[in-house]
């Protein structure tokens, strides 16, 4: 999930600011509750290292560990339709155009 989330992040002997991106991986059987994918460290650490080094603009990556419920399976982006602006970071001056969809 690309999160509109700026976090500082360090490359040789300078800050930059870029985005965050969320991996969520979750175990169920009914979609109606879920738990967390206990995942290897090395897997995410390797995952994690890839999107960093892959694609410009990502200086941080998270991994959801929210369990269903109370958290859903997938991110819902709120966007307040009346301002064009996103609920979690209003001070963004654009709430991108896309969607944000879980991948």
């Amino acid at each position: 999930m690309f999160l509109p989330v700026k976090s500082v992040g360090v490359v040789g002997d300078g800050r930059r600011y870029e985005y965050v991106v969320a991996l969520r991986a979750v175990e169920t059987v009914d979609s109606m509750t879920a738990r967390w994918a206990h995942l290897p460290y090395e897997f995410i650490e390797r995952v994690s290292n890839l999107i960093i080094n892959e694609i410009s603009g990502i200086s941080r990556v998270v991994y959801d560990v929210s369990s269903k419920p109370p958290a859903t399976i997938e991110w819902e982006w709120l966007e307040l339709a009346s301002a064009g602006r996103c609920f979690i970071e209003p001070s963004i001056n654009q709430c991108m155009s896309q969607r944000f969809f879980a991948v």
